[in-house]
């Protein structure tokens, strides 16, 4: 207002403004035309203001309404989706509206033209019959396909369906037709797809192998497909309209509705299930079946409409399942009568052995043998541990087999474990003439974290190997340390006869040896080299060959093995301290290692009582106290794991006392937790002295461990 006034101040001409004001009484906003000009003096100032005001919100809002009102009807036009189409008599195009567009026409273009100019030529009959029974004054609007082809711009066609009326003039003669056009081409399209779909769907359901049927809450079948016949022997009709009992076993029917009715809840999130269940053929066998109910609701209210069931015949994988129950089964019990065997085998085995090692190292200890005597005790030695060589190989891949060995990795001079395992080939070696050779000792640390007993045993194997089967030259043991990895790498390098392809692929099999022919000039059971690749898999390593026919082969392991600091030095025992004067109870059925056993003990002071087997051993326990008790575990009338509970059981001296599992067995585990629950440790057989006489001295210098919860302290 003031821009405008001053522009008229400034101009002297008059204003006129449309200008909106508050009214002071009820602060309505009010639109007012303010036409006015300058009155100026004689001198041309400008000395006031006038003109008039008129009240205009009426107009103003009425001409804002028509606006609106045309603007709405105009975008209506412009966007609506149908087509108005106005013809004369001669059906010519009078009027279009512009929705026409969005088939690549402008309206103004359409206005002249025949309408016939635009409907496919074979629709073309079809419409004019129809415009002549509406323009007779019938209603065509309820036929059932009132679609069309309507010609578009660029060449292809769109589905339109009308509505005709017939325009007349005031003596009532038909001067023209409008048609609303609605394109219905989505709708017809997916129709014919949906027609196909059924077809093809139909089409799949005939020629089936699973049976697909329909049934509702009340379990009655409303369709089956032919896959029914020879599934189950009935035609479809003798099913249709009978429920799924008709059929289905009676055992295995309260469980299916059961699962069926889960898929009722709609707020269960369950679309569908799977179950099996046993059907009735019509011939009376039965079949078993598996079946998929989905639940089939209204798209938009949800509400149940019926199960769809996809069926087939799984009786073959059933048959096949329990097959393979059986086979595990069979395949346990004799996993179970297997380790029965190797523990008896491993007690009657070693039970004997103990005694011949434990002897002949005794009488090899003797300075007063003659020479010829104490050669065939060496032989004899020599034998005895070849023979519990191979009796540790059967146990150890058993053991391998089953998951069970363990790894004990601890401080160790690897140097000095392998420098030790290539010692003893020495003899051996200098007889056939072969050359022992060390390599790389320099670049390996002082002590590394490894099992030493698992590393020499391999080490053992491999360098025997190598030993047996190299004629002329020379047995390299090399090794070397990764610093960044922590691993060290062994070799053992022959120059041997070597291995063709089809030898090596042999090897690291169980019960497998290069050569396996009766003529063979070598000996052993074909599993060192099986237990071999499992020890140093446990150990978290590789072992690989390379070998080449008539130059030898080289068999290297690589093993995690960590630096670490060595531990404390401790001095040889000889005669552990608190060893002197113990009372120890000695239960065994073998008198042999009865015998051996005091052979050792006693020289150190220890007190021995020995019996024969539990129920003497029991009967030792009531009547006198004892410092520590030795129980071997298979012995006759009453075995060592029920003996040691019994003792543990009954108020007496000897309930507390440390009691030792004393067994060439190395599955005590297998006695189960409670067979362990009343040992507080276990000595091995063979005997190693220094071994025994630690583990007594072990057992006084600590208290017996508390009772009530079972010790895993055995093995």
């Amino acid at each position: 207002i003031v821009q405008t006034v001053a522009a008229a101040e400034a101009d002297g001409k008059p204003f006129d403004l449309k200008v909106r004001l508050r009214r002071q009484n009820d602060g309505e906003v009010r639109t007012v035309r303010f036409k006015g000009e300058a009155e100026r003096n004689v001198r041309g100032d400008v000395i006031a203001i006038f003109g008039v005001i008129r009240d205009i919100t009426d107009e103003e809002t009425a001409r804002q309404r028509v606006e609106e009102s045309e603007a709405r009807f105009r975008l209506l036009a412009e966007s609506a989706t149908d087509v108005i189409l106005h013809v004369d008599q001669d059906d010519c195009i009078q009027f279009v509206s512009p929705s026409v567009r969005r088939y690549g026409y402008a309206p103004e273009d359409m206005v002249g033209r025949r309408g016939a100019e635009f409907v496919h030529p074979d629709d073309l009959a079809m419409i004019l019959e129809r415009v002549g029974r509406i323009a007779g004054g019938q209603n065509v609007d309820q036929e059932a396909d009132r679609a069309y082809r309507v010609l578009k711009a660029d060449g292809d066609y769109a589905w339109m369906e009308g509505k005709t009326a017939v325009i007349r003039d005031q003596a009532g003669q038909q001067v023209g037709l409008i048609s609303h056009l609605r394109d219905v081409t989505e709708r017809r399209v997916n129709s014919e797809a949906l027609t196909n779909s059924e077809a093809r769907y139909r089409l799949l359901a005939d020629n089936s192998t699973d049976v697909i049927a329909c049934y509702g809450q009340d379990a009655i079948l409303t369709f089956l497909s032919p896959a029914v016949t020879a599934l189950l022997g009935y035609e479809m009709g003798e099913l249709l309209g009978k429920p799924i009992s008709a059929f289905m076993h009676p055992d295995d029917l309260k469980a299916s509705m059961r699962a069926c009715r889960a898929l009722l809840d709609p707020d269960s999130g369950i679309s569908t299930v799977q179950f099996e269940y046993r059907a009735v053929h019509k011939n009376g066998s039965e079949v078993w079946l598996e079946a998929h109910p989905r639940a089939i609701r209204d798209p938009d209210s949800g509400a149940f409409i019926e199960f769809q069931d996809v069926v087939r015949d799984v009786s073959a994988r059933k048959q096949l399942e329990a097959d393979l129950l059986a086979a595990r089964d069979a395949a346990e019990d004799a996993a179970a009568v297997k380790a029965e065997f190797m523990a008896n085998m491993s007690h009657e085995i070693r039970t004997p052995l103990t005694a011949i090692l434990g002897f002949t190292a005794l009488i090899a200890a003797r300075s007063d043998l003659p020479e010829d005597v104490a050669h065939l005790v060496h032989r004899t030695s020599g034998a005895s541990q070849a023979l519990l060589g191979i009796v540790n190989d059967i146990l150890d891949f058993s053991k391998l087999e089953a998951g069970q060995m363990s790894i004990s990795v601890k401080p160790t001079s690897a140097l000095e474990t392998l420098s030790d395992a290539l010692g003893l080939f020495e003899p051996l070696a200098a007889a056939k003439g072969l050359k022992l050779v060390f390599e790389g000792a320099e670049g390996v640390p002082s002590r590394l974290s490894l099992d030493p007993d698992r590393v020499r045993q391999v080490l053992l194997n491999l360098i025997g190997n190598a030993v047996k089967f190299t004629d002329a030259g020379t047995i390299t043991l090399s090794t070397a340390y990764d610093l960044a990895s922590q691993r060290l790498r062994v070799s053992v390098r022959d120059t041997g006869a070597g291995m063709d392809a089809e030898q090596q692929s042999r090897l690291f099999q169980r019960f497998s040896q290069v050569d396996g022919s009766s003529t063979r000039r070598h000996g052993g059971t074909g599993l060192g080299l099986a237990i071999c690749r499992g020890l140093v898999a446990a150990m978290g390593g590789v072992i690989e060959l390379t070998s080449v026919v008539g130059q030898g082969s080289v068999f290297t392991l690589d093993i995690p093995a960590q630096a670490c600091a060595p531990p404390e030095a401790n001095g040889a025992i000889s005669a552990p301290e608190g060893i002197s004067g113990l009372r120890v109870l000695l239960a065994d059925d073998n008198p042999l290692n009865r015998e051996l056993a005091k052979s050792i003990l006693t020289p150190f002071g220890v007190e021995v009582t020995d019996v024969a087997d539990g129920a003497e051993a029991l009967d030792m326990a009531r009547a006198q106290p004892f410092d520590v008790i030795l129980l071997d575990l298979w012995m006759p009338r009453m075995d060592g794991p029920q003996a040691a509970l019994r003792i543990r059981a009954e108020p007496g001296p000897n309930q507390d006392v440390t009691i030792l599992a004393f067994s060439a067995d190395y599955d005590v585990e297998r006695f189960g937790e409670q067979g362990q629950r009343g040992f507080d440790g276990l000595v091995r057989k063979p005997i190693e002295v220094e071994h025994l006489l630690q583990a007594l001295a072990d057992a006084v210098a600590c208290e017996p461990p508390a009772r009530d919860e079972p010790t895993s302290a055995v093995g």
